[in-house]
């Protein structure tokens, strides 16, 4: 039940804002995104995937 209350607040609180006007991403097409960063963020996914799979690996043994 506190979960079904934690999800309608979240709602009420993402409609009100919605209502509102303000969607909280206004400044997204104000960033600026270089290649090195981009680079950046897909070799973090697949260092993150790397240590994941590592952790599976030696938890199975």
């Amino acid at each position: 039940m506190k979960k079904l209350s934690a999800a309608a607040a979240a709602l009420l609180a993402a409609s009100t804002a919605l209502a509102s006007g303000d969607s909280g991403t206004s400044g997204v097409n104000e960033m600026s995104l270089t290649g090195a960063q981009f680079g950046m963020m897909v070799g973090a996914l697949v260092g993150l995937g790397v240590v994941i799979w590592l952790v599976a690996k030696v938890a199975n043994k």
